[in-house]
């Protein structure tokens, strides 16, 4: 697993590639192609389940 943190001001066109309205968002990527989005503060639990539904 990679975790890579982008900053939206500096990479607008990417944010809007993928339609980040807010932050903090997280997108979860499977075999390239972006899987689930969730947009707002996750707890280490909320994270851990956010990533095992897409295992």
């Amino acid at each position: 697993m990679k975790v890579i943190k982008v900053n939206v001001d500096e990479n607008g066109n990417t944010a809007a590639h993928f339609g980040i309205m807010g932050i903090p968002a997280t997108l979860l990527f499977k075999n390239g192609e972006a899987a689930d989005k969730k947009v707002g503060v996750m707890s280490l639990e909320g994270l851990k389940a956010f990533i095992s539904k897409h295992q």
